[in-house]
């Protein structure tokens, strides 16, 4: 009799140990995927923040355009990001500010990304062309520098000459002795400011040592 209730208590108390083992392995079990869970989660909202904090992680329902300054060619072509409710931006996707404008300095396509208040983000495009003009202004006669005299052939209406000091007099560059003809070039300005610069054109001037010419590049928003 006593050996069977010693064998009865056995079976009990490895029944009783075999419970508690399994109950403390599920226990930690339990723990351990709460750990990983929570440790997910923690990860999981960083990311959230993170990329709400960079407005990356909303696409923006804002209307994005980018306006210029004009509609014309112009040497200092002025672009905005016009978007409403825009609270950061920026023409390169690094580096964002409170400022939304840039001045043109090439032709090409423009970018323009911003971040909005609730944190979306995104982004438009705006092609710009070129073109170059010219201007150019002449020297008044009166300030022509010339080379000297020198002999230049014969003519044979010596009555349409000019004595010398009367070229000379008159900036002119021809005077006639006799049948000779003696002529002088034209090789500079003495007084560039006397004159006035002419309207800009599109087409290259014809360039003379008594003419000065200048050149700028001009932008404007294409189809604008």
């Amino acid at each position: 009799m006593n050996k069977k209730g010693f064998a009865v208590s056995v079976i009990l108390y490895s029944i009783v140990f075999l419970i508690i083992t399994t109950l403390f392995m599920l226990l930690g079990i339990m723990r351990t995927r709460f750990n990983v869970n929570n440790e997910l989660r923690e990860n999981i909202r960083e990311t959230i923040n993170e990329e709400i904090g960079t407005g990356s992680l909303f696409p923006s329902s804002e209307k994005c355009e980018i306006k210029g300054n004009t509609n014309d060619y112009t040497e200092n072509l002025i672009l905005t990001i016009d978007v409403n409710n825009g609270k950061f931006y920026s023409f390169d996707n690094e580096v964002y500010s409170n400022r939304s404008s840039i001045t043109v300095n090439r032709a090409g396509t423009y970018t323009g990304y911003y971040k909005d208040n609730v944190g979306g983000s995104g982004s438009c495009e705006v092609e710009v062309i070129s073109k170059t003009r010219y201007s150019y202004k002449d020297c008044k006669r009166e300030y022509y520098e010339y080379s000297d005299w020198y002999q230049d052939g014969n003519i044979t209406n010596s009555g349409e000459c000019k004595t010398k000091e009367e070229a000379e007099r008159n900036y002119l560059d021809m005077y006639c002795i006799g049948d000779k003809k003696y002529k002088r070039n034209a090789i500079g300005c003495t007084n560039w400011d006397a004159s006035n610069w002419n309207e800009w054109q599109d087409d290259f001037p014809e360039s003379f040592s008594t003419r000065r010419i200048k050149s700028a590049i001009l932008y404007k928003i294409k189809n604008a």
